[in-house]
């Protein structure tokens, strides 16, 4: 029953936020959004623009999601379905399912820690979680990769106390997170490993046939979720599994997705040298032990390893430490670009349940010995009041960090509706435009666009030619290979300035007509 309570109470608050948010605000949003209204409109999974290089598409519209997962367009679609195509009915279903998850925080802790001022707490946490209080609300896969995440962490350290039927349970979940996210991938190895270890454990006791089932039976589940999507990648590419994503390992700087005049390969990262690449790497494990900070809401990170040396001893959770750290390294020493620009944060929520239990416990166990020096305390009053103000701090720091992003949410959606007011009546229909972020262009205009190259202007030009680009749109966040162009220190005979105008912060926006090869 508390449980329940605290998800309405959950659901209020991710309404009220949603309010203040009128529209998807930033790529990855967008792009969802995008699908999810392909898929409604009965075109199935295709982008009606170009966002990355990785592959190069031959035509637009081409399939889509070969980068990304499906699952949050599925929900956007189906949303639409019922409440009808709007922003706000795409709100709909990422603010339910994500109201879930101090829940979820809720019955984790009562399980692990048998406390309820714990799990109460902890659920608190989750609701007021400053870096995720707007993204919550937005056509994302936040809230799905943090449900179905930490469900599948749920379900198999559950199994791992000797009930095999959670390892299937575990092996559903792992199989929609998939579906919402790639990391899905390390979940299942695991749930696998997990299943494993649970049949070493237990070997005298269970029968054969009983210790295969306990690994047998998550595959099977995984895999009934995911194939259907394997199978539509088969039939689209020619392989259940697209390369762009795994191209992302290969980057030699994050702009290296925007790169069109050079593939992206094993040949090509090692050719930056080793000096580079190690130093890339401790970078990334530096920026990624501060998004994890970050994620802890940064003075609770310290009381959560406490709380979790305390709990060292407990097999049954290898594997949500397995998880935080097989995260840490995917996005530190394999995604080293992609991973402190998005995919820790990203992934790091099927964390959630798990952090702010132990942080309170951790709390506790740090009030008890100041308490040694502070004779007048009571510790029960100390501790209670201390979570009192830890919460305090969540509820505000979550307020900040909110009203910051929505200070600037609308920026670009402004901007790309006063381009498409400048060039309306002088794009083809065969024409694209070429933009910063062709999601968000497609959503203000219905009409297709192609992002920038990561190169120079002879890249543009070639790329304009390809993609029969009417205009190229230079924003203030352009490629560095096009600070000359943007500042006029260079001229291409293929774009042609037509117009110069301010954005809202009084940098320039540069409006280039494509000059046509034939000229």
């Amino acid at each position: 029953m508390r449980a329940f309570l605290i998800f309405l109470f959950a659901l209020a608050v991710r309404a009220a936020t949603a309010i203040w948010v009128s529209q998807p605000g930033y790529m990855d949003s967008y792009y969802y959004y995008a699908i999810g209204e392909s898929l409604y409109r009965g075109n199935g999974f295709v982008e009606n623009f170009v966002w990355n290089y990785l592959s190069i598409p031959s035509t637009i519209p081409h399939p889509s999601n070969l980068y990304w997962m499906p699952l949050p367009s599925v929900a956007l679609a189906l949303s639409f379905f019922v409440l009808g195509e709007s922003f706000r009915a795409a709100q709909v279903p990422m603010v339910i399912v994500s109201a879930i998850l101090p829940a979820i925080s809720y019955v984790v802790t009562k399980d692990i820690l048998a406390n309820e001022r714990y799990a109460v707490s902890a659920a608190i946490f989750t609701v007021f979680s400053a870096p995720y209080m707007v993204f919550w609300t937005v056509p994302e896969s936040f809230g799905l990769f943090a449900v179905f995440g930490s469900l599948t962490l749920y379900f198999t350290y559950k199994g791992l106390r000797g009930n095999s039927w959670y390892f299937a349970a575990a092996g559903a979940t792992c199989g929609l997170a998939h579906l919402t996210r790639a990391d899905g991938a390390l979940l299942f190895l695991i749930v696998l490993a997990m299943a494993g270890l649970s049949t070493a454990m237990n070997r005298l006791a269970q029968a054969a046939g009983a210790a295969l089932w306990s690994i047998l039976a998550p595959v099977a589940a995984y895999l009934v979720i995911l194939s259907p999507w394997l199978c539509r990648n088969y039939l689209a590419t020619g392989s259940p599994f697209p390369s762009s994503g795994l191209k992302a390992a290969f980057l030699r700087e994050y702009n290296d997705m925007f790169a069109y005049g050079h593939s992206v390969d094993l040949s090509y990262y090692f050719q930056s040298g080793w000096e580079n690449i190690l130093q890339s790497k401790a970078s990334a494990l530096a920026l990624n032990l501060a998004t994890y900070d970050y994620i802890a809401l940064i003075y609770m990170l310290p009381f959560s390893l406490i709380g979790w040396w305390q709990l060292r001893r407990r097999v049954e959770l290898l594997p949500i430490l397995l998880y935080a750290l097989g995260l840490y390294v995917l996005a530190s020493l394999v995604f080293t670009y992609p991973g402190p620009r998005g995919l820790l944060l990203h992934s790091g929520t099927a964390l959630l349940p798990f952090l702010f239990g132990p942080a309170v416990a951790g709390l506790d166990c740090t009030v008890e010995y100041v308490s040694r020096y502070r004779r007048h305390w009571s510790i029960p009053t100390a501790q209670l009041n201390f979570t009192r103000i830890s919460l305090g701090f969540s509820v505000a720091l979550s307020l900040v960090i909110a009203t910051r992003a929505l200070a600037t949410w609308d920026d670009q959606y402004r901007l790309y509706q006063q381009i498409a007011s400048l060039t309306e009546q002088r794009v083809l229909p065969t024409q694209t435009v070429m933009v910063v972020d062709p999601p968000a262009y497609y959503y203000v205009t219905k009409r297709p666009s192609i992002v920038f190259a990561n190169d120079g202007v002879a890249q543009l030009a070639a790329l304009s030619q390809r993609f029969h680009v009417a205009y190229v749109v230079l924003e203030p966040a352009h490629p560095q290979a096009l600070r000359d162009l943007y500042t006029g220190r260079e001229s291409s005979p293929a774009l042609e300035l037509e117009q110069t105008f301010p954005d809202k912060d009084g940098r320039l926006v540069k409006l280039y007509r494509v000059v046509p090869f034939s000229q």
